[in-house]
């Protein structure tokens, strides 16, 4: 059975990682302190735009998500292929 994780929270320990606070990933997106706070706490998905800034921002790729585990819990499937192909566009 594949196992269920909260993406807010792989954001929110990346940020830590790297020693960047919420606020600087929200400026840097473009979305208020609020909504940052919120997709990192999984109270919101993020649209697949913010997605891609978020892991602009912190120099990722989709996939680093996606391959923790074997399923993240809220996006389809279809939404997450579309995420990584425009992410893997963009890195080419």
């Amino acid at each position: 059975m594949a196992t269920k994780i909260n993406l807010g929270s792989l954001i929110k320990d990346e940020i830590k990682n790297q020693r960047k606070t919420q606020k600087e990933v929200a400026k840097y997106v473009g979305i208020s302190n609020n909504a940052m706070s919120s997709i990192c706490s999984g109270v919101t998905f993020p649209h697949k735009w913010t997605i891609e800034k978020i892991c602009e921002c912190l120099d990722i790729q989709i996939e680093f998500y996606i391959k923790r585990k074997s399923k993240v819990c809220q996006p389809p499937n279809y939404m997450i292929s579309d995420m990584a192909s425009r992410v893997n566009t963009k890195h080419k």
